[in-house]
């Protein structure tokens, strides 16, 4: 963008057209103030490069010079608001699509689910995203809320078990800024199941921030698949807080873009709180998929597992990043985690490095890293029996993949990822 040098040290912002974008996508006061706010703390922070340990292999200098130019053209979608794919609501699946900068749906939604342009209720949203000004702020996170134009609250009541499955589909045109904001507050005792759809974009920035809290005894199932970008980058931030006897399930699937970026960051702050992360990245090409992982068990007994599972082909990348943290108060913590990867070319590349932290010896903590090729024995096998190489590569590839989802216990998402699978080793 003009007049302005984004490979500086921190953001150049006096002279971008970015200082008032989106202040006017929504007529809401408070809203432009935290905008206001958020651009002036931006313009503080440093530009995440490889010499910071946690960016040491990605680049993340290409993604920012596209998300500076597509805020220079003002752009957040072009997408018709009569697109046909958009569903009805049904007992079983209730359907809310990311478009035109805000998420819309057919019919009403019920009561536990609002959106601040529909919302009458402002308060909660101001207050929601106001909250805990004393937080680590990231650039990302800020960039999120200073180009946000809409925002979906999903909050459980008391005792509330839901048996529909949320469905979150982010759409995109050619070349856009998308920022999607999730908040989810499960109350006591109650529980849900959500699943985010990214569907393939082309050259478009897309940056979502996610906010989870879990309150004691809530369960909450979410699952993700985030199609190629195509020429495209994508960075997801979640932040999670479990608190007693809270349980969350996270099943995703990334398969890749120039950049991608996965940071979980999930903080089990009471007593017998658990996560169970269980993941698929399969970039081709030259598509980059960078996961990163902080898991802190401030509490006791509670329980972590992360199965990190990378397919690569070509002249691809992966990144995983695990770092699990035991508290000294936080005695009788069990954790394991594990990132296998299979490289299906001799130029594909995967970098891992997974890492305990730990201040408490009651603990039963486990980490492990594996990256190889398909079993040249088990090729041969399947070869013996007839099998052409390429299926039985597939074969093989499948049995690898599917193990991760042969852990999913909801039928409906079980197929959904099942005919995935098929569709990406077609």
């Amino acid at each position: 963008m003009a007049g302005q040098n984004i490979m500086n040290t921190h953001f150049d912002l006096n002279g971008s057209q970015l200082k008032d974008y989106g202040l006017d996508l929504i007529d809401v006061d408070w809203l432009k103030q935290l905008k206001k706010e958020t651009l002036a703390r931006l313009k503080t922070q440093s530009i995440p490069s490889k010499k910071d340990e946690e960016w040491r292999y990605t680049n993340i200098k290409p993604l920012i010079q596209k998300c500076f130019e597509l805020a220079a053209k003002n752009s957040i979608s072009n997408l018709k608001k009569d697109k046909p794919f958009i569903q009805k609501h049904s007992d079983n699946n209730i359907f809310i699509y990311y478009a035109d900068g805000h998420f819309c749906f057919m019919g009403n939604l019920p009561s536990y689910i609002k959106t601040l342009r529909t919302s009458e209720d402002q308060m909660i949203f101001q207050t929601l995203l106001n909250y805990d000004v004393e937080k680590i702020h990231t650039p990302f996170a800020d960039l999120n809320t200073l180009m946000l134009s809409d925002v979906l609250m999903i909050e459980t009541l008391k005792n509330q078990k839901i048996d529909a499955t949320i469905h979150i589909i982010i759409c995109s045109d050619v070349e856009q800024n998308i920022s999607p904001r999730l908040l989810v507050q499960l109350r006591e005792n109650s529980s849900i199941r959500i699943f985010e759809h990214y569907l393939t974009s082309n050259s478009c920035v897309i940056n979502s921030l996610t906010d989870i809290n879990c309150e004691k005894n809530s369960q909450l199932d979410y699952y993700k698949i985030i199609d190629e970008q195509e020429q495209g980058y994508h960075l997801s931030l979640s932040n999670i807080r479990l608190a007693r006897n809270s349980y969350l399930n996270l099943f995703s699937w990334d398969s890749g873009a120039n950049i991608s970026r996965n940071n979980i960051n999930i903080d089990l702050v009471e007593k017998n709180a658990s996560v169970n992360l269980n993941s698929l990245f399969s970039p081709k090409e030259k598509l980059h998929v960078d996961n990163q992982l902080k898991i802190k068990h401030l509490a006791e007994k509670c329980e972590s597992s992360l199965d990190y599972r990378g397919i690569l082909q070509d002249q691809s990348t992966g990144v995983f990043g695990g770092e699990v943290y035991v508290a000294q108060e936080a005695r009788d913590t069990q954790s394991d985690m594990k990132n296998r990867n299979l490289l299906l070319s001799d130029d594909a590349r995967i970098n891992t490095k997974p890492v305990l932290e730990i201040y408490n010896e009651d603990v039963q903590c486990s980490h492990s890293a594996t990256s190889g090729c398909l079993d040249n024995d088990k090729l041969f096998y399947l070869q013996s029996r007839g099998i052409e190489e390429t299926d039985a590569m597939n074969i093989l590839i499948r049995s690898f993949a599917s193990e991760i989802i042969e852990k999913i216990k909801n039928s409906q998402m079980k197929r959904t990822f099942q005919e995935y699978l098929v569709q990406k080793l077609q």
